[in-house]
């Protein structure tokens, strides 16, 4: 293959253009001619109109003469060989080293990125999206069977539980564990979704798919590490998993070793797998027997040329399923299976954050202190913000801003009440899982509530704090909210404080151990912990380790990273 052209500009969307230019490249072993290659590109899609020799005879004409773009380059194999894709993905690699883009090489060498996703689970395309957009993959929806709302995922699971009992012809699992393995409409839905997916990579003569779950989260570095592992893994695999649920993996560390992958054992977890065309039919034939889930049959009982990718890099945030209706620990699910949380970013997910701001005549600083919330990286929130009767305009000017986001509500107070009182009549309306307050004199960083959700995925906690510096700059008056951080970046290594206006924490902690009596948070915490733990003699010195170094029971985590700045 050869860089034939290196200085391709995207053209307009809307006209084409022709480039002309010469050419060197191998046809035959030793012979190089030189040829004259005229291209029309329309919409960034390279068609060939004519090859013209040294001698000027038409060497081809139109159809695919094997051109394609990789990071604004043209290239091309040699129309004399076919070149397989694994073969081209490490020409690929070897033509761009120096600037590779392993996404492109991704987005080539599979045909197809599916993501199954229900029709009416919006939130999650868009945390699917938000979470995963960085890596620039050509993802594409495909619209799953809601087997609780189709009648006919009713008609096949009747069906299947009117046979008794190992009856013949079910499945092995069925045998193995004495029990009916089917036993919801939703797993049936999830059934004829994939069935829909692999009658699609069939019907398209596609050669390589991914089938993702529409909750699935890639590694940080997902790209090149998939493309690293791609490369040295055996040819001929039919099955890859890009993530597993091996839950007894800790106990087989010597069967995984410290190769990339391994041959895949018997487990569940269909969420981020990769196929072969050779299985497509396979699927289909074991799909359609429908007497045993997706995981747990068809993809457990194909034994042949089956990877695991280890470390995983991908995995599901189990904190909802829609199809077992079942909430879990992300963090004690991940270590039974050793997935390494922290290669993970959770920039949005379906735990939802309230953040609850009060605020009395802080009409300097209200509005870009809005801002700073609307301006979070994660995106799944609510903002409550309680007037505590002003006496200035920052009531007039929180009621403009509100008209304009649909995820904000305001409370009017006709009279002055107390902060405790105000958070715990407000916390009773939240709708989210998690509570949050913002200071209406400070301006949350970007990445605040990113830091302080992935802190309590990670760690497992249910309360967590950020830091804060003061900035001798007038915030108020900023124009663009978004480049606070970027101007105080020389001041972040400087008056570093723990920020207990920060405090970030699991709802349920109010449903069991009840509301604050006090406008401290620190105070309604400091006994909520010794509640909590018995530790009726734990002293404000020991508590103060506990809150800025480190808890013992996990349950509080502060993370010194500044996430929010103040005048």
């Amino acid at each position: 293959m050869d860089i034939i052209y290196q200085e391709y500009i995207h053209s307009n969307k809307t006209e084409s253009i022709i480039i002309k230019f010469n050419n060197g490249y191998e046809i035959n072993k030793g012979v190089v001619t030189k040829q004259i290659i005229y291209i029309k590109i329309i919409e960034d899609e390279l068609i060939p109109i004519q090859i013209v020799d040294n001698n000027h005879n038409i060497t081809e004409e139109g159809g695919n003469a094997g051109f394609f773009l990789i990071n604004n380059v043209i290239h091309r194999n040699s129309p004399d060989y076919k070149i397989d894709k694994r073969t081209r993905l490490k020409m690929i690699y070897e033509t761009n080293k120096s600037d590779i883009i392993y996404s492109n090489i991704l987005n080539l060498f599979f045909d197809k990125m599916y993501i199954i996703n229900l029709k009416q689970d919006t939130l999650k395309r868009d945390i699917f999206i938000r979470n995963n957009k960085e890596h620039n993959l050509h993802f594409d929806f495909i619209e799953g069977i809601e087997g609780n709302k189709d009648d006919h995922c009713e008609v096949l699971l009747n069906a299947y539980l009117s046979k008794p009992l190992k009856y013949k012809g079910c499945s092995p699992q069925e045998i193995q564990y004495n029990s009916k393995m089917l036993k919801n409409r939703a797993q049936v839905g999830y059934l004829k979704s994939m069935l829909k997916v692999f009658e699609d990579a069939k019907s398209n003569s596609y050669e390589y798919i991914i089938i993702f779950d529409d909750d699935v989260l890639l590694s940080n570095d997902f790209c090149k590490t998939f493309y690293n592992k791609l490369t040295i893994i055996p040819p001929r695999w039919d099955i890859l998993r890009l993530g597993s649920n091996w839950t007894n993996i800790n106990k087989n560390l010597d069967y995984v070793g410290n190769k990339p992958f391994y041959k895949t054992i018997p487990c569940d977890g269909s969420y981020a797998v990769a196929y072969n065309k050779n299985v497509f039919q396979y699927m289909i034939n074991k799909i359609q027997e429908f007497n045993v889930t997706f995981d747990t049959g068809a993809l457990r009982n194909y034994k042949m040329n089956d990877y695991t990718l280890y470390p995983n890099i991908a995995i599901p945030d189990v904190f909802s399923s829609s199809i077992t209706n079942n909430h879990f620990n992300i963090t004690d699910y991940a270590k039974k299976r050793m997935w390494n949380l922290s290669l993970y970013t959770f920039k949005s997910s379906l735990r939802k954050i309230s953040v609850i701001i009060i605020t009395y005549n802080n009409t300097h600083t209200i509005i870009n202190s809005i801002k700073s919330i609307l301006n979070q990286v994660y995106s799944n929130i609510e903002i409550i913000i309680v007037d505590n009767n002003s006496s200035d305009d920052t009531f007039q000017k929180i009621s403009k801003i509100h008209k304009q986001y649909s995820n904000m509500r305001i409370i009017k107070l006709e009279t002055t009440m107390s902060i405790y009182r105000i958070k715990n009549d407000t916390i009773k309306q939240c709708t989210g899982d998690y509570i949050t307050y913002h200071d209406p004199a400070s301006f949350a960083l970007p990445n605040r509530l990113v830091t302080q959700i992935n802190d309590i995925i990670r760690y497992g906690c249910q309360v967590t704090f950020t830091s804060i510096i003061k900035s001798s700059m007038n915030l108020g008056q900023i124009e663009d909210i978004s480049q606070i951080e970027y101007m105080i970046r020389n001041q972040i290594n400087t008056n570093v404080k723990f920020d207990h206006t920060s405090i970030l924490f699991d709802k349920k902690l109010f449903t069991d151990f009840g509301y604050s009596k006090s406008d401290n948070d620190l105070e309604y915490l400091f006994e909520l912990y010794k509640n909590k733990y018995s530790k009726h003699k734990l002293s404000i010195t020991e508590f103060h380790y506990i809150l800025t170094k480190k808890d013992p029971n996990s349950l509080i985590y502060y993370n010194s990273m500044v996430n929010c700045v103040t005048e």
